[in-house]
């Protein structure tokens, strides 16, 4: 602690010395170089950029959704362990032709493979793909996933504490209100209507999932842009959450685009 008995200590202009080298390390800056390939070579207008391991071969492939309004093909490529990726054509998840805005890939079912959540704009349809196991991605039609919606992005999240990871839609157009889906744990989810995560009218554009208060309960996080205050709620078990209306996290009107949590 920095006080005026330290500043009269004549050995604590040694120990700042010694701090000072502790902390001075050669930092080697980090080059790198356009790879060529289908990724830099394919024009497309997109949204983001997700990494997964589809097959469970140890090497992360590469999903990107597009979100042009008149709707675009989505991109996978797949890592040959080799350096290189190479492109998929033939695969359900990249078929539509939607404006996809925002992708998840977790395993809903618990199955040990991943599977996929791609969202639209425009009051396009939402796509849930279950993974069949054999690295491939195919529409879950009986899903009972709304039929359209202005999504930004989706967030899978535990929120009734039961051990399945369920799902978050978040908009920032139509009615604004962000959908929840209750996992049935059969590949299914239930909508959840008249909850507290479901009834502010934002422009919401990420959701994050997490323990804020070390209770063993999921709380979530909403960004929300435009000039509007984002949303913390704390999860009181069971699937019951309160929010949190005091703090500046809460109450400072900002165009918050996402979040992340971490130990700071």
């Amino acid at each position: 602690m920095l006080n005026a008995q330290n500043l009269n200590n004549p050995k604590f202009p040694f120990i700042i010395v010694c701090l000072a080298l502790i902390c001075c390390q050669t930092v080697v800056a980090q080059m790198f170089e356009t790879v060529t390939g289908p990724i830099s070579n394919t024009l497309s207008d997109s949204r983001s950029v997700n990494f997964l391991d589809i097959n469970n071969d140890g090497w992360e492939d590469i999903y990107v959704s597009n979100g042009r309004e008149g709707g675009q093909e989505d991109l996978l490529y797949i890592n040959d362990g080799n350096g290189q990726m190479v492109a998929v054509t033939n695969m359900e998840i990249i078929q539509p032709s939607n404006p996809s805005d925002g992708a998840r890939f977790v395993d809903y079912n618990n199955d040990g493979h991943v599977d996929a959540m791609v969202t639209s704009w425009y009051g396009a349809e939402d796509l849930l793909y279950l993974n069949n196991g054999s690295a491939e991605l195919n529409y879950n039609a009986s899903a009972g996933i709304a039929s359209g919606s202005y999504a930004e992005t989706a967030s899978f999240g535990d929120y009734n504490n039961d051990g399945w990871l369920d799902l978050y839609i978040i908009n920032s157009g139509g009615n604004k209100k962000n959908y929840l889906y209750k996992n049935l744990q059969n590949g299914k989810f239930e909508r959840i209507f008249n909850h507290i995560l479901v009834v502010e009218a934002k422009l919401s554009r990420e959701a994050i999932w997490g323990d804020f208060n070390g209770d063993g309960n999921t709380d979530l996080f909403v960004s929300n842009e435009s000039n509007q205050t984002n949303d913390v709620f704390f999860g009181l078990g069971g699937g019951d959450f309160q929010k949190l209306n005091t703090g500046s996290i809460v109450t400072s009107q900002k165009g918050s685009m996402t979040g992340v949590m971490g130990g700071y």
